[in-house]
């Protein structure tokens, strides 16, 4: 267990210590257990972004 999560709109996606990522659509899938990221690269993308930009602000 362990890692990162930032959730927007519907999508959530979470960032796992050892490198992998996967981004859940919760009005569908409340569960978390269908992986988007391949489907919504673009959204995939843009949430890595931001996480990337709270880590970046955390650290200065």
């Amino acid at each position: 267990p362990g890692g990162l999560a930032i959730r927007q709109g519907p999508w959530k996606m979470v960032f796992h210590r050892d490198g992998r990522r996967e981004l859940f659509n919760l009005d569908s899938d409340l569960g978390e257990t269908r992986d988007r990221a391949a489907d919504h690269p673009e959204v995939a993308s843009r949430m890595t972004q931001l996480m990337q930009g709270y880590i970046d602000r955390g650290r200065s």
